[in-house]
């Protein structure tokens, strides 16, 4: 069977699809990826054996009846690259899967593999839950949380974001123990509440699926017990969830802070990053120390005998106190909530964990991290 198809946006596809494909594989034939020739659209699909994704594209032409078959992404990537926008053709002898790519100036030849070798995921249960959500609000959720989640495989909850429907809102969460961020919005609502936590390699992939969306298109998701789908018209991704309960998040955030400061986002970064560079190795921690109307920020390595302060003309209502923090929490949580040029720092007494927050927000949306502080 032969069928033309546009290489490059197939090397597009295939790109996005290589991202889920694990590095080394105990299973030979999900290096590959799978292709079905189906009325005129070629349906592609990748797995790293936990989580599937599946997209399509328009064929420019095909002659023969269905087929599917598998290859090894390595096999086309790379050549597919190197050849100008054109259209090619892929020519399979049926029979021992021998597959000749034709393109203007030349043609490249491989074996592809039997696509029965692939795995089949089996279907959610008929009465999962369901809700759709705009694509926007999704990616936002996702990036606003991410940030803040573990990499600690022996705490499995805390690498992963909470999805959290309820009625009344859809929240997101992130969480590594020492920082917390929260993202909600009240336009998307649940009948009944349903929870899941998505970890961190599809959260990855889905963001960069949505970038090339229009901000308003839904995206359904499917949730299941071990698995959820998420799906709309360009693809449909299946996600390994983290089993467990995730804690009563709300429960933490502190409820009165009276030292109120506000600072301008870009400039307290760059600010961040210049002393950042003289911080200790070990702690990476950086001490606030605040006056009315006035912050210093100090970094020390006395390993090194290196210091830098640095000193900015900010609002601060409250009384005058040093604490300090890890300054890659502050980097994070400041680079990350850029919603407002302007951010909020509450902070209690100097044990007690800083809540950060946009100056300024929509109504319909909710934004903010907790981060503890550091004791000498």
């Amino acid at each position: 069977m032969k069928f033309k198809v546009s290489n490059t946006k197939l090397h597009a596809q295939l790109q996005i699809l290589s991202r889920l494909i694990a590095s080394r594989n105990s299973v030979p034939i999900l290096e590959s990826v799978l292709f079905e020739v189906r009325a005129g659209k070629l349906f592609l699909a990748s797995s790293d054996g936990e989580n599937r994704l599946e997209t399509w594209m328009d064929l420019d032409e095909q002659e023969g009846d269905d087929f599917s078959f598998a290859v090894k992404s390595a096999f086309l990537l790379e050549p597919l690259r190197e050849i100008p926008e054109q259209i090619i053709t892929f020519d399979i002898n049926e029979a021992d899967l021998n597959t000749v790519v034709s393109y203007l100036n030349g043609q490249f030849v491989y074996r592809a593999e039997a696509a029965d070798q692939y795995p089949v995921m089996d279907p959610l249960r008929e009465d999962a839950p369901s809700y759709a959500v705009p694509a926007k609000v999704l990616d936002e959720g996702i990036a606003y949380t991410l940030f803040a989640t573990s990499q600690d495989k022996a705490r499995p909850i805390t690498t992963g974001i909470c999805v959290d429907a309820r009625e009344d809102r859809l929240s997101f969460v992130g969480t590594d123990g020492f920082l917390l961020a929260l993202y909600s919005n009240s336009d998307v609502k649940v009948a009944a509440p349903v929870e899941f936590i998505l970890s961190r390699k599809p959260s990855l992939l889905i963001r960069l699926l949505l970038q090339k969306l229009d901000p308003e298109s839904l995206i359904n998701i499917h949730v299941g017990d071990k698995h959820t789908i998420m799906s709309c018209d360009e693809f449909t991704l299946r996600c390994s969830l983290i089993a467990g309960k995730y804690p009563n998040y709300r429960s933490v955030f502190p409820k009165e802070q009276a030292n109120v400061l506000e600072v301008d986002r870009q400039k307290t970064v760059a600010a961040l990053r210049r002393v950042s560079m003289f911080s200790d190795k070990t702690l990476g921690m950086v001490e606030l120390d605040l006056k009315a109307n006035a912050l210093r920020m100090c970094c020390r390595d006395i390993d090194y005998s290196t210091s830098a302060d640095e000193y900015m003309d900010v609002s601060y209502s409250g009384e005058d106190m040093i604490i300090s923090f890890k300054i890659n929490h502050l980097l994070d949580i400041f680079s990350t909530f850029d919603l407002s040029d302007t951010l909020q720092f509450k902070l209690g007494d100097k044990t007690a964990p800083g809540l950060v927050m946009p100056a300024s927000l929509p109504e319909n949306v909710e934004l903010k991290a907790m981060v503890m502080p550091l004791m000498r």
